[in-house]
């Protein structure tokens, strides 16, 4: 059985940690610079 736990965050928790707006997160997105999926 797996016991990890899944993890989410908000668009704009993501963007806050990362330290950039919320637009450039989208705009990476768009770009293919980042997968918006969560890895283990």
């Amino acid at each position: 059985m797996d016991n990890s736990k899944e993890m989410t965050v908000s668009i704009g928790e993501a963007a806050e940690k990362l330290g950039i707006s919320v637009k450039t997160l989208r705009r990476w997105a768009d770009a293919d610079k980042r997968s918006p999926l969560n890895t283990s």
